[in-house]
């Protein structure tokens, strides 16, 4: 099985791992091929690398690893308050000394940049050039770390489906920016168009200007709905409730407890640098990566950053042809590592007790040097305070999560895909300005809905919507008949038709 295992005295971890060869496993390598290592984006796993994976730009001209941390995807571990985003670094290390691999690219996207870095102040032998994808602030935002200690609580003591998929619905506004479709994600064409290009053409080519931007417009709404189950099931899979100190082991560690790198630790970084961050997103604004750009001063010719279009989170994900090209295009403007270039043929004792030193001596702390090279937790800078904290928060959440409410079939799937559930009564989602309607209507005698009248103006008036509604509901009420005409809703339904159809 594809796992890296660090045994000793005072620690153990299993660390997964995936690559791009026929087999998973690094034997089936070329050596030829420079060396890329993966960090998977937020709260995700290994698994979610697929578009990097799948792109030939990427897959036919170099080998690729992508770890799963010891808190992430199918890796196991012994729990320890000590680990922190420096430990996190020294595990890869020991992956690339166990899996004998060369000095390789890094990619890393979210949190996972942060651990990127560290790698690189580290072990600066091991990375031959750092691409980064949405830089997040090295200590985070009080507010953004208050709303997610809110999803969080409801998530972990959800006590229904309906309760936990409005949790999911929360993290995803959260993690990826509103909503996949709307935050400015890849185009659907694209998905589409990889199995039936010219039959998508054809449906759009036999409708109206204005049918045509409709299907467009549902052609998104398809493959957004598509990704969203598909993520939300393996949260559910997971991290669901009963497993809920799993998950805050990781948010503990990832989100709340980071200390914030130092003008003359991100100056030991002396390899090629590219960032690429969403132009508009909230959790990560541009401004990050301006600003750690211009703390990487001993980056030759400095720091590259380019701004991809969208407000979406997950640009690794959503955006993965641009990220893709991008990534490519600047591994083609490096100098090529020779075949047998490995790091691996100094010994672990060594390579490990040099990076301790580093760090001994960008901390200040000369008792760093007395600990126990050969374990990743030597690396840590978590004080005891922090530790022990970190250890009884992830007691409390385990107190009776045995017993805690499963999203989960017998089967050990979930009940039911994302896309079908009803609205929660706490959503306050605003669907096409409806969302007044809804709210008023909420305790009142089910009634029948028109589509509003056609407008050009994609912004209706909340107002006026209401008022058609409320009088289209009153005639229904006082008895009169409501004459069915054709609605928007009717050209919807057809051209939805057509789209699955084809993909199907």
């Amino acid at each position: 099985m594809p796992f890296v295992d660090l045994v000793s005295k005072e620690d153990y971890a299993s660390l997964w791992y995936y690559t791009n060869s026929p087999y998973n496993n690094v034997g089936d390598f070329k050596p030829e091929r420079p060396t890329i290592v993966m960090l998977h984006p937020f709260i995700m796993d290994s698994t979610w690398c697929y578009p990097q994976l799948d792109d030939p730009r990427l897959n036919e001209n170099y080998n690729i690893v992508i770890l799963d941390t010891r808190l992430t995807g199918k890796s196991v571990c012994k729990f320890s308050g000590k680990y922190d985003l420096w430990v996190a670094a020294a595990d890869i290390a020991h992956a690339f000394h166990h899996l004998r691999l060369p000095a390789a690219h890094i990619f890393a996207s979210e949190v996972f940049v942060l651990v990127a870095l560290r790698l690189a102040i580290l072990f600066p032998e091991l990375c031959l050039s750092l691409t980064l994808c949405n830089v997040p602030p090295e200590e985070e935002r009080k507010d953004v770390l208050n709303s997610l200690d809110d999803i969080l609580s409801l998530w972990c003591h959800a006590q229904d489906l309906a309760t936990f998929e409005h949790a999911n619905r929360d993290l995803l506004e959260f993690a990826a920016g509103k909503r996949l479709g709307k935050a400015g994600g890849g185009s659907p064409q694209n998905s589409i168009s990889d199995r039936n290009r010219e039959a998508y053409r054809d449906v759009l080519g036999s409708l109206g200007s204005a049918e045509r931007h409709l299907a467009s417009a549902h052609a998104d709404k398809l493959v957004e709905v598509e990704l969203e189950d598909e993520l939300v099931s393996f949260w559910q899979t997971t991290y669901p409730p009963f497993r809920r100190s799993y998950l805050m082991s990781f948010i503990q560690t990832f989100c709340h407890d980071r200390i914030p790198l130092t003008a003359d630790e991100l100056a030991q970084i002396e390899m090629p640098v590219m960032i690429m961050q969403a132009a508009n997103n909230a959790l990560y604004p541009v401004k990050y990566a301006e600003a750690l750009r211009k703390k990487l001063v001993g980056v030759p010719n400095g720091a590259m950053l380019q701004l991809v279009h969208g407000r979406v989170g997950f640009i690794t994900l959503v955006r993965s042809s641009i990220v893709n090209q991008l990534f490519s295009k600047f591994l083609a403007t490096l100098e090529r590592p020779g075949p047998h270039d490995e790091c691996a043929a100094s010994s672990l004792k060594f390579t490990m007790s040099r990076a301790l030193q580093r760090l001994s001596l960008l901390k200040k702390d000369p008792s760093m040097r007395q600990r126990d090279v050969l374990t990743p937790l030597s690396f840590s800078c978590c004080d005891d305070e922090t530790a022990q904290k970190h250890i009884e928060l992830v007691k409390s959440y385990a107190k009776g999560q045995r017993s805690a409410f499963s999203p989960l079939g017998a089967d050990g799937r979930p009940i039911r895909k994302f896309s079908e559930r009803k609205d929660h009564w706490l959503s306050e989602e605003d669907l096409d300005g409806q969302d007044e309607v809804r709210r008023e209507s909420f305790h009142k005698p089910p009634a029948v809905w028109v589509d509003p009248p056609p407008s050009s103006d994609e912004k209706d008036d909340v107002a006026s919507l209401a008022t058609f509604s409320i009088s289209r509901r009153s005639e229904y009420s006082s008895g009169s008949t409501i004459e069915k005409v054709p609605t928007r809703s009717d050209t919807r339904k057809s051209v939805q038709k057509q789209l699955i159809r084809l993909l199907r």
